[in-house]
């Protein structure tokens, strides 16, 4: 016990000590805990990146911290938790981007008495390297389309498209950016929606604040509305959204009750003067037939849809297939400092041989896989999975071995796609999304059968 007492006096000297002097002097951010997590010792630079002053802060556990949004990961608490060094990316509530490296202090027995981190703010240059690798993917476009995306401002981000269609739900964007009114943003699963509400708040004059997403299917229902409105002492999403804007994805997954809060809250901030956070929806449903079947409420409906937008499916725009994919190995290849390439025909295989029933997030998590799964420089078509290969010829025929009724043929192909969706999904609820349906029609049709 002596020595322990003994081992943390030492600390504590060193802290007063020379410590002291490195806290004082560094631009950098530096933070000090104890074994529990407990703030002991700030740099003045924690004040400028967490915009918390010191005395705000000492005293105050880690964890209480991360729960207030101060910042997201907790490098102390990852320290602890690993009982190790940690170096990590960690984004503030100021929205500032720190690179985090995180040190245990131990004592004789292995035991972790002290955590410090040194935090270097690079959000600057992290924005000016995002700018000059943004042009860098699409170096495989055709000379007039690189014009046209050297002649853009970089500085901001954007949504690169030469499909008419998502032209549209981009430009409808960059002028819902512009005001206060609430944007509902409708398109499948996996399109893009958050990329999309993102984008809106990043041009608006709100991005300095933060931006909260919250889908609505996640969440357990007992815990929806603690998470969306807050809860006692524990505040959500809304009120973490504050100065900012707050994204409600899956919002056809709300509970009624909920749907009735949120029209009331809604109504109170476009009466007034003050509005604590911008609203944001996302659904892939469709909205007026969930009112029509009283799963969604009509006035909360139009309060939420006074700028709608529309994205596209990935199998409508086969012309952003390849700059998409380009862009996502050039982001791999740039976190890994590699330089893989993909061969023109297994992007041209990429583009016509599939539809793509899970959008673009399908396929950035396949130019992932097949980044990791090749070894060499170049990716080639050879290497694609074969169960994207088999989905792409099965979904495109369906054998016909013998005449039959109509509707007896509709019949057992709407029964084959049940099937297969219920092997798939787990709920009525996501079985109804992918098919485009309400859950009640699926519900319905699986009794049958």
């Amino acid at each position: 016990m002596n020595r322990k007492r003994e081992e943390l006096n030492s600390i504590d000297e060193i802290a007063d000590g020379e410590l002291k002097t490195i806290f004082d002097i560094s631009h950098d951010a530096i933070y000090m805990s104890d074994g529990e997590g407990r703030t002991l010792k700030v740099s003045s630079g924690c004040e400028r990146i967490w915009g918390y002053k010191e005395t705000e802060l000492l005293g105050k556990t880690v964890y209480e911290l991360e729960k207030e949004g101060a910042y997201s990961p907790s490098i102390t608490r990852l320290v602890l938790e690993k009982k190790e060094k940690v170096s990590m990316i960690q984004v503030t509530k100021l929205g500032r981007r720190l690179k985090v490296i995180g040190a245990p202090i131990k004592n004789t027995k292995g035991d972790i008495i002290r955590v410090v981190n040194i935090s270097k703010d690079i959000t600057e240059q992290n924005q000016s390297l995002q700018n000059e690798k943004k042009i860098a993917p699409f170096e495989h476009l055709p000379q007039g389309q690189m014009e046209r995306l050297n002649n853009k401002k970089v500085k901001q981000m954007y949504i690169l498209s030469e499909n008419e269609e998502m032209k549209t739900a981009v430009s409808r964007a960059e002028r819902a950016a512009l005001v206060e009114s609430s944007v509902l943003i409708h398109g499948e699963s996996g399109v893009g929606k958050e990329t999309m509400a993102y984008f809106i708040h990043e041009r608006s004059p709100r991005n300095k604040g933060p931006f909260v997403t919250v889908r609505c299917g996640a969440i357990l229902l007992s815990n929806i509305e603690k998470e969306i409105f807050g809860q006692g002492e524990g505040i959500g999403a809304i009120e973490k959204a504050g100065g900012g804007t707050v994204f409600l994805d899956e919002i056809d997954l709300l509970p009624l009750p909920l749907q009735l809060k949120l029209s009331y809250l809604v109504e109170q901030q476009l009466t007034s003067s003050y509005t604590s956070a911008r609203f944001i929806t996302g659904t892939s449903t469709n909205l007026t037939e969930s009112i029509k079947i009283g799963k969604f409420r009509k006035e909360l409906y139009y309060q939420l849809s006074i700028i709608p937008i529309q994205i596209p499916p990935l199998r409508n725009r086969k012309e952003d297939i390849i700059p998409l994919t380009l862009h996502f190995l050039e982001k791999i290849n740039f976190l890994y400092e590699s330089k893989k390439k993909l061969h023109p025909r297994l992007l041209k295989k990429l583009q016509n041989y599939y539809s793509w029933p899970g959008n673009v997030r399908e396929l950035k998590a396949l130019v992932e896989r097949l980044f990791v799964l090749t070894e060499g420089e170049w990716i080639q078509e050879e290497q694609l999975m074969s169960d994207i290969l088999v989905s792409a010829k099965n979904e495109k025929k369906i054998e016909i071995h013998e005449l039959m009724p109509l509707k007896a043929a509709v019949h057992l192909v709407e029964q084959e796609l049940l099937r297969k969706a219920k092997k798939k999904y787990k709920s009525t609820t996501q079985i109804a999304r992918a098919l485009g349906v309400n859950q009640s029609t699926i519900s319905r049709k699986l009794s049958r059968f």
